[in-house]
Order: C-alpha cells, then structure tokens, then sequence
C-alpha cells in the first residue's frame, strides 16, 4: 500500500472513530475517476465541531504535527488547516465546510469506494461533479 494512502487512513478511521463527516476531494478524487494527477497532500473536507478538537489532536499528535490554535480558528471561519506527516512530510489538508448549499450537498452525495487496489478499505470521496466544480471554483476567471 502506497505510504500517502497509509497515512490518509489515518487519519480517516480517527475521523470515523469520532463520528466526524467526511469527504476526499482535490487530486486524490480525480485520481480515483481516472484523471491521474500527482500531489504531495490530499484535500479532506471535515465537519470538525469545537468538542471534536481536544480528542482530534490526542488521536493524532504523536504522528503529525497539528496547531491547536489554527484548528480552532479554521473551525470559527470555516476555513481550512493543516497537519504534517512527521515521518514523511506528507501534508494533510482540511476544508472545514461553508454555510451554503454547496458544501452541505457535497457531504450528502459524497461517493464511497475503495481507496487503494491493494486494499478494501472504503472511504468517502466527493462526486465526480462536485470534484470539478470544486477545482472550477479555484480557477480564475479572466476575461
């Protein structure tokens, strides 16, 4: 099993285990409709609540470096934060979602399947549809 694969099951059986929402979007989604793009993180969107962080933190602290502070702030702004692999530098990054439509539906029609051939593990990835609306969003237009 592929070492970023390992570390993104970390982290999502910690956010099962504390009964937090979830989705894979960005470069890992496409990856897994067929469109290969390489990246040294993945995107989780997370519906991480304030009671969520203490044991969040607890859970993964010993093999990430995580910011308290920045976790609590993203949450407050519904922004995003990050984590870092401490063996490998992998960066683990997590979209807190919006109040609007959008972000709330991508959770419900998040798309479960198996993450990695070698395993049968399944996890929650967003729709082919909202993997692309996501990254038009990213895209400036220019007219």
């Amino acid at each position: 099993m592929d070492v970023s694969v390992q570390i993104i099951l970390l982290v999502i059986n910690v956010l099962g285990t504390l009964d937090i929402d979830y989705l894979i979007g960005g470069s890992f989604a496409s990856t897994a409709y067929g469109r290969i793009r390489t990246t040294q993180d993945v995107d989780i969107i997370a519906s991480i609540e304030p009671s969520h962080v203490d044991p969040l933190i607890k859970q993964l602290d010993s093999a990430f470096y995580l910011d308290e502070g920045m976790i609590r702030n993203a949450i407050t702004r519904q922004t995003t934060f990050n984590m870092i692999h401490l063996e490998t530098m992998f960066k683990v990054d997590i979209f807190l979602p919006k109040d609007r439509p959008f972000d709330q539906n991508q959770i419900a029609r998040r798309v479960k399947q198996v993450i990695d051939k070698d395993t049968s593990q399944e996890v929650y990835f967003a729709s082919p549809e909202d993997t692309i609306l996501a990254k038009l969003e990213l895209v400036p237009i220019r007219w």
